[in-house]
């Protein structure tokens, strides 16, 4: 069955009979009935009273039924022991009371006990309805002169849906909540009061709080009280060697006055002079300037203490000044991983880096940078691959480091020496961000990178249809010049040619899209050594498909060489024919 609660108190008795001594012949019970859902009930419930001489078993002593009406969940009652055969009960032995609701018997019986004027009821609950107030349900208890509930819900007193964050909810807009209020003597007689106890002082006028930590009363108001009061203190500040910042407190009273102190490592001083290293200003104020700081003043404390009209004065809690020194610059060490077109710079780190920067440069005075490396953001790492670079040649790189604080001046410089050609490297060797494919391009070492997989998942238009490029080669060794002239004729957005110029594979930047001529030794490539040395390095073989080369023909304007990979057979092809692939290449 559906559980519903039906929680109760029996607040009242009325007497009646002819001696003061004589024991009341009728109960009033005010209660609440809800749901199983916690919502309160309403409209007309019938209600049997039983009185037993048992808790269990035992013999009927009278039984009455009552139609009840609920409003809003609240309803009252008022058993009547004055009549007969009520009124014969003797009330020098316990009873138990048996209430049945809506056809429900209410178990177990709730024992009651004759208290002067008073009956107690303590609880009765069924699968059906619980009347509580010290139940079974367990959500009320009381021991001694203690009520308290055990379950870890939150109180609602003017409202049924309390706020979660709060264990006591209140609302009125009628009258307020009255905390204790009581005399000094009366508040130093508390024992052992709880950290944060809140209590009104009659004495002082002061609405006050408990502080277990330093075992005293703290004002949180009083009337008529004009004396400073602190209510923001000041923060810690970091700021760079060099810089200026405040520190700041908010206060109430009247008549107020402000005197900043230091504590430079001997204990809080006034300040009362501009001074150096660092600049004071606005000591007497409510905000204290600290310009021109130093190292040195790293560490320093900032208190304020805060005096009016009316005695004592407030100090406020300390606030600590940090000092970041401006970034020493970093330590270059020797290059590593040296290779053909390659080497990776090194450095130590330094504290508090967000990122380096590195500089590339031919010339040892850095009068010129090679492309893409001036003031390189190469993150907070203390290494870096630089690629791209040329075959046999000196280079020179330095470092900086930005932190919070600023940029660093460069770090000492040192030369690097890319290597010679590499020898007999051969189709299907990894090499230069890709596998060599072709070992007799007319480029300084001869050899020709693919790289490991298309640059584009989606089939690409060659672009600029009707418009000619002009001057684009199909001779092997000639892509790279094609490229170039496609980028710069025709700026239609996401083309192939402009893809592979701006692709970086394996940190180089000169990749290009291949020839027609280019294309067709790739194709001729034993794919038995090519694609597994492709798919080593995390790529795949070429696909089933048309590849785009950077070669117009035929009509110019409108066509363009494409090849198909696995029939190893190429065709000019209008250049907005679809589902063509791309494949970067680079020489070096």
């Amino acid at each position: 069955m559906t559980k519903k609660t039906f929680e109760i108190a029996i607040l009242l008795v009325i007497a009646i009979g002819t001696g003061f001594s004589e024991i009341p012949r009728s109960m009033n019970y005010q209660a609440k009935l809800t749901n199983d859902a916690g919502v309160a009930l309403a409209g007309d419930h019938s209600i049997t009273f039983r009185l037993y001489d048992a808790l269990s078993g035992g013999n009927l002593q009278t039984e009455e039924t009552q139609t009840i009406t609920v409003t809003n969940g609240l309803f009252d009652a008022t058993l009547d022991f004055s009549t007969s055969p009520r009124d014969t009960l003797s009330w020098d032995k316990p009873y138990w009371l048996e209430l049945e609701i809506a056809g429900e018997v209410l178990t177990p019986r709730e024992p009651i006990t004759a208290v002067g004027y008073a009956f107690r009821a303590v609880y009765a609950d069924t699968a059906e309805f619980a009347i509580g107030g010290g139940g079974s349900d367990g959500d009320w208890e009381v021991t001694g002169s203690d009520m308290y509930s055990l379950p870890a819900g939150n109180v609602g007193i003017g409202t049924s849906s309390p706020d979660a964050s709060a264990k006591l909810h209140i609302e009125s807009t009628s009258s307020g909540m009255l905390i204790p209020r009581m005399t000094e003597i009366e508040r130093d007689a508390i024992s052992s009061p709880a950290n944060a106890l809140l209590i009104y002082n009659t004495t002082s006028g002061c609405l006050q709080i408990y502080n277990s930590t330093e075992t005293f009363w703290e004002n949180v108001y009083c009337y008529d009280d004009c004396s400073p009061r602190i209510t923001s203190h000041p923060i810690y500040q970091t700021i760079c060697d060099g810089g200026n910042t405040a520190f700041s407190v908010i206060a109430t009273g009247l008549g107020l006055t402000y005197q900043w102190q230091v504590d430079e490592g001997s204990g809080f001083a006034d300040i009362t002079a501009a001074g150096t290293d660092p600049v004071y200003a606005n000591w007497t104020t409510s905000s204290l300037n600290v310009n021109s700081v130093d190292a040195a003043n790293d560490g320093y404390l900032y208190r304020c203490v805060v005096s009016g009209d009316c005695e004592p004065p407030a100090t406020s809690n300390s606030a600590e000044l940090t000092v970041l020194e401006a970034p020493s610059a970093p330590v270059a060490t020797a290059a590593t991983d040296v290779e053909a077109e390659s080497f990776t710079a090194n450095w130590e780190s330094v504290a508090g880096a967000l990122y380096y920067q590195l500089d590339i440069s031919t010339a040892s005075d850095f009068s010129s940078y090679v492309s893409g490396y001036e003031n390189l953001n190469v993150g907070d790492a203390t290494s870096y691959s630089a690629g791209g670079l040329s075959v046999d040649n000196t280079y020179y790189f330095r470092v900086s480091v930005v932190t919070a604080c600023g940029t660093s001046i460069e770090s000492n410089i040192i030369t690097a020496y890319t290597s010679t050609c590499p020898l007999f490297l051969e189709v299907g060797d990894v090499y230069g961000g890709g596998v060599v494919v072709y070992t007799s391009y007319p480029s300084p070492c001869g050899y020709l990178i693919i790289s490991p997989d298309e640059i584009c998942d989606t089939a690409l238009i060659w672009g600029c249809m009707g418009s000619e490029v002009g001057g684009t080669s199909s001779s092997i060794g000639t892509g790279a010049a094609n490229t170039s002239a496609i980028v710069s004729a025709c700026h239609q957005p996401g083309i192939p040619a402009m893809l592979c110029e701006v692709y970086s594979g394996g940190g180089f930047t000169d990749w290009f899209l291949p020839s027609r001529s280019e294309l067709s030794v790739i194709a001729d490539a034993d794919t038995s050594i090519l694609y597994p040395a492709l798919r080593s390095i995390g790529g795949e073989g070429l696909k089933f498909s048309y590849y785009w080369s950077s070669t117009e023909g035929g009509d110019p304007a409108n066509e363009a060489y494409n090849h198909h990979m696995w029939m190893d057979l190429g065709y000019y092809n209008l250049k907005t024919s679809p589902n063509r692939l791309i494949r970067a290449v680079r020489s070096f």
